[in-house]
């Protein structure tokens, strides 16, 4: 009994000691999946190793899928949704992340202006009258307006808002809901259209707007309440502010908190709560910015030889991340959370988070990128290669 009594004992240790161990490696192994996690959000050299070795984000014209064009005057290209769109001889064509021919649709414009959010792509006649909408692979409607089309912008439930010219007015803004009834006009009448944006809950229509028949140029921003227009239009317009004399708006954007972020040529300001705030003054040695993510925006400033900054501002808390690149862009591009940045013979793709989603490298000169929220395009002469983010 007592043999039996120290060999149970034994098997008890034993047994204690493994759970021990087994305790012990997993609290290692926890630690050093914080301290990798830690080294891979602070330090840029195990970070771009391990993106480069192990996530194997780094990718080449050998690793993607391409669509053979015929780049002439005639071909417009654009990104939608999970479609690369080329749009030639009337017909769009649209393209998935494996370059496989989706669907076709007979587009009657020729030289196109396209805005798309979400699942929505818009294609309007530039100096022309002719609008279509587009939800995933389907025209959802399609008019001819009075007017001529100056600029037009889709929010992601497909409200849609274009700016018109020629007609008695310096400039009118035409709203519409997702079926194509027309919600509204605006009337501007001393006054040009530089942007415009409509909220995420379809609540507001927001102008940038500027005036050139004075000696000095002026911009403002005004926003109307589309819930108030039908019932209550003298009371429709809830904002209307110039900005600083010295200051002149370039673009406007909602943001996911349906506040208005709005780029000006010194700096970057948000309207909360009808209140305006500064974001911030461009960095003096910044080349690029732009504010079209979904709560963040974005300035590329050149630090030192080969080394250029990706700063990423967030709209709501102000807090900051960064990445670094290493040549200097000659244009970047943002939809969604993505910051698409063409080097010429590179193109980063950067999250919001400051982290890389992917890095595509090139042995011929890249003429343009193009982004949407899930698919990249890379255009070239003769073809495009996708890239599924």
């Amino acid at each position: 009994m007592e043999e039996l009594k120290k060999v149970d004992d034994k098997d008890n240790k034993k047994i204690k000691l493994k759970k021990i161990l087994k305790i012990l490696f997993i609290i290692i192994l926890i630690i050093l999946v914080i301290a990798i996690i830690f080294l891979y959000r602070e330090n840029r050299n195990v970070q771009n190793f391990i993106d480069e070795n192990i996530f194997r984000k780094t990718i080449s014209e050998d690793n993607v899928l391409s669509i053979d064009i015929d780049n002439t005057s005639n071909t417009y290209i654009c990104a939608f949704s999970n479609y690369i769109g080329v749009l030639n001889n009337n017909t769009l064509t649209a393209y998935n992340s494996y370059a496989k021919n989706e669907f076709m649709l007979n587009v009657e414009i020729t030289m196109p202006i396209f805005s798309s959010s979400g699942k929505y792509l818009a294609i309007a006649e530039k100096n022309g009258s002719k609008i279509y909408v587009i939800e995933d692979k389907n025209i959802v409607w399609q008019g001819d307006v009075e007017g001529t089309i100056e600029k037009i912008t889709i929010n992601k439930n497909g409200y849609l808002a274009v700016a018109l010219s020629q007609t008695s007015y310096r400039s009118i803004v035409t709203t519409y809901n997702t079926n194509g009834k027309e919600l509204c006009k605006t009337y501007l009448s001393s006054t040009y259209t530089l942007d415009m944006d409509i909220s995420n809950d379809n609540n507001f229509l927001a102008i940038a707007e500027t005036n050139l028949s004075g000696i000095q140029i002026k911009s403002g921003i005004r926003i109307i309440d589309l819930g108030k227009v039908e019932q209550d239009p003298e009371n429709a317009v809830i904002y209307k502010e110039d900005v600083d004399q010295d200051s002149l708006i370039t673009s406007i954007h909602y943001d996911n908190e349906n506040n208005l972020v709005c780029m000006l040529n010194n700096k970057i300001i948000k309207i909360e709560n009808m209140q305006k705030k500064d974001i911030f003054e461009y960095d003096e040695n910044a080349l690029f910015a732009d504010i079209n993510l979904e709560n963040e925006v974005v300035q590329i400033i050149n630090v030192q030889e080969d080394e250029l900054k990706v700063k990423i501002t967030n709209t709501t808390n102000l807090s900051e991340r960064e990445y670094i690149i290493n040549s200097i862009p000659k244009e970047i591009d943002t939809k969604g959370d993505i910051i698409a940045i063409n080097t010429g013979s590179e193109a980063y793709f950067v999250n919001s988070s400051g982290f890389l989603n992917k890095k595509y490298e090139s042995n011929q000169e890249i003429i343009e990128v193009i982004t949407s929220e899930n698919i990249a395009g890379i255009i070239y002469k003769n073809k495009i290669e996708i890239i599924k983010l």
